[in-house]
């Protein structure tokens, strides 16, 4: 978080005339500031909720695909550090869904239904939300 504030007071720097910033690091400064406001400002302030992680994560992962409509090369380097983190969409934390408000009741009787069964983990190719 503290790299998301300094660039967005770099960005804010660069509106006066008091620093001269040259424009391709101003351009990269925007790309970094237009990302992360965009999509990862939400999942970080309730990154501390537990039972809505799984959730978030997985929306966090649509909005990124979503993204590559505003920027692909941002869009691309996030997918590939979102790939560090994909336990967090395993297997073992999907019953806290059931405790999540946001999902939807028939949802959750979908993943009470299959608690039972043996669960196969299938890695998530991230690359084919890519064109």
């Amino acid at each position: 978080m503290g790299r998301i504030i300094y660039s967005l007071t770099i960005q804010m720097f660069a509106l006066t005339d008091e620093y001269q910033i040259p424009d391709t690091v101003l351009t990269k400064v925007r790309d970094f500031n237009l990302f992360h406001v965009v999509n990862y400002l939400e999942p970080w302030y309730t990154a501390t909720e537990p039972l809505t992680g799984p959730l978030t994560d997985l929306n966090l992962l649509k909005k990124i695909a979503e993204y590559q409509s505003l920027n692909r090369k941002v869009a691309k380097v996030a997918l590939d550090s979102f790939k560090n983190h994909l336990w967090y969409l395993s297997p073992h934390c999907v019953p806290l869904a059931l405790f999540d408000k946001r999902v939807a009741d028939d949802t959750k009787r979908a993943i009470v239904g299959k608690l039972g069964h043996k669960v196969v983990c299938v890695p998530i190719d991230l690359y084919r939300y890519y064109d």
